[in-house]
Order: structure tokens, then sequence, then C-alpha cells
């Protein structure tokens, strides 16, 4: 993980930013065309990663990294961050910038976030928030895992929420997914 130099917040998300250590390398979501044994060689070292993340629990609980305040279930801390969602995603609606039909599903979705996280999820694990290969730089010769970055949505939550990520960008071809769900079962 690179160092962090500063986090630039604007509030509106036009200028967010996160200035960090430069990374020599090769970003993982770029590759095309690789042997079948490096792409199994550096699924599971992306794998392992994850996993290496997952196991760091915060016994105090849900919440940013810099938190002073942590709540004891997952429920409470992620429901406002559901309904903060839909909030932007009604605010794309008026922008013309989303179709009605993606609003009206998140909204159902919204509306039955009881239902959908019934089970109590107690212990906070640190996740990336982002973890996917865009954001996973590899050594030159492309053999290797060299650094995860883009920290910016890093907090201690449920470690599920990094798996929504796993098959985003190339991380299909990788067999992310799969490849998690070997590792932990």
């Amino acid at each position: 993980m690179p160092d962090i130099y500063f986090v630039d917040i604007s509030g509106e998300g036009k200028y967010d930013a996160v200035a960090m250590d430069f990374i020599n390398g090769e970003n993982a979501g770029k590759l095309k065309k690789i042997s079948q044994a490096t792409v199994n060689q550096l699924s599971n070292e992306m794998i392992d990663n994850l996993i290496a993340y997952h196991k760091v629990a915060n016994s105090a609980g849900f919440g940013q990294l810099d938190s002073k305040f942590f709540l004891p279930d997952w429920r409470e801390y992620y429901k406002p961050i559901a309904i903060s969602i839909l909030q932007k995603a009604e605010n794309l609606l008026n922008e013309n910038k989303l179709n009605i039909n993606t609003l009206e599903i998140m909204k159902k979705a919204v509306s039955k976030f009881d239902k959908v996280f019934y089970l109590p999820i107690t212990q906070a694990r640190l996740i990336h928030g982002d973890y996917n290969t865009w954001n996973i730089m590899l050594t030159e010769d492309l053999q290797h895992v060299k650094a995860v970055i883009d920290p910016f949505n890093c907090c201690w939550a449920d470690s599920e929420l990094d798996l929504y990520q796993l098959d985003n960008a190339n991380g299909k071809e990788f067999n992310l997914l799969t490849t998690y769900s070997a590792k932990v079962s």
C-alpha cells in the first residue's frame, strides 16, 4: 500500500483526489493476453492479498479508519451509506445521467434493506472498498502483484463488500471471485 500524502475532498465528488507514492509497475486492469499459468499465479496473489486485508479486525466496530466513534453492527453503519447512494442516484436522474428503471431498482433494494441485511455482522474487517484490477499494480515483468493503490474507500466494514468489485475491469478473466470463494470456503 502506498504512503498517502494528502486527500482532497471537494464535497461534490468532482475534484476528489488522493496523492500517494508513485509505484513503478503495470496496472493489472490493462492486461490483455498472458498465459493461463500467469493468470492463475496473479489471481492467487491478488486474492491472498485481499484475504490478508480481511483478516485485520477492528474490535471497536464499523466505520472510517480514522473515526473516533464506531458502530457495533454493520447494518447501522451501512444503511445511511445506502440511503446516501440512493440520494445521489436521484440527483443523477434529475440531471438525465441515470435511467429511471435503474433508480426504481435501487429504491426497491433500499426499501428492503432490513430484509436483505437480516443477518447481523458484528466483526468489522479492513476492506479496500474498490478492490479491482484497476487498483492492483504488477511488477514490470507482469509476474507478481506489487501493490494495491487508491485506498480512498478503505474502512472497517463487512469484508463481503469488497467482493462486488472482483468481477469488474478484467477481474472475470482472472477468475477472482471464484478464486476467493475457493480460498475462503
